[in-house]
């Protein structure tokens, strides 16, 4: 991997995963154990040769956050990171650490700009299994074909009129119901967020590590059905 890594020669490199070590231990862990060490030459070697950067410390400088917690030394460590070649430093959007979720690792996210969006828009069947959205749109039948029963018009006319009627409707009810979802899981991730800073404080407080895991459970099972509707 490190000699295929050291002949490309790409100006828009990302490299991003777990590197299991961290670039400087006195910013990027909380103890001084043995565990996640610096990390080893040869990275930094491809990193200098590719001209790579930290795009986490180039946002946030000094600061400090972690993307791993050990419970067998009640320390954390950022040993996942994100780097990115000097030349795309430019469309660097966000970066983030995130809290834990479906993994013993923090992830972290990172947005690029001047990337092109699809939009590919399919029915969420999951609206028709809840009982009051299923009611609006039961309504929303029943008032278009009572409103539209001109025998001048076509039954051509008034099906392909219907078809864009409930495509807009499922569209509305569906952004809803995502932005209740969405509100949902932001203030799980912001109880989580604030049982892991209470844990940094505490690394040993095994009462506020139950919590998190308790939240997490409660986060991935949220996660696990928008991941398979995407599917």
């Amino acid at each position: 991997l490190q000699n295929e890594l050291m002949e490309v020669n790409y100006q828009n490199m990302i490299l991003l995963g777990d590197f299991n070590g961290v670039i400087n231990p006195s910013l990027d862990r909380t103890t001084k154990t043995d565990e996640h060490r610096k990390l080893p030459k040869v990275l930094f070697d491809i990193i200098q040769h590719h001209q790579l950067k930290d795009t986490w410390r180039e946002k946030y400088g000094d600061s400090r956050d972690y993307t791993f917690f050990s419970p067998r030394h009640k320390s954390f460590s950022r040993i996942d990171m994100i780097f990115m070649t000097e030349k795309m430093l430019s469309r660097m959007g966000k970066v983030d650490i995130k809290v834990q979720t479906l993994s013993d690792h923090n992830p972290m996210t990172i947005s690029v700009t001047g990337l092109r969006k699809f939009f590919r828009w399919r029915v969420n069947e999951d609206l028709f299994a809840k009982q009051e959205l299923n009611s609006k749109i039961e309504k929303t039948i029943m008032d278009y074909f009572n409103d539209n029963r001109l025998e001048q018009t076509s039954s051509f006319v008034r099906w392909d009129v219907f078809k864009a009627v409930m495509r807009g409707q499922l569209i509305y009810l569906n952004k809803m119901q995502k932005q209740k979802e969405e509100n949902e899981r932001i203030q799980l991730e912001e109880q989580i967020k604030l049982k892991e800073q209470k844990l940094k404080n505490k690394p040993k407080d095994s009462t506020t590590q139950q919590e998190i895991k308790i939240l997490q459970t409660q986060l991935e099972a949220k996660l696990t059905k928008e991941t398979e509707w995407l599917l």
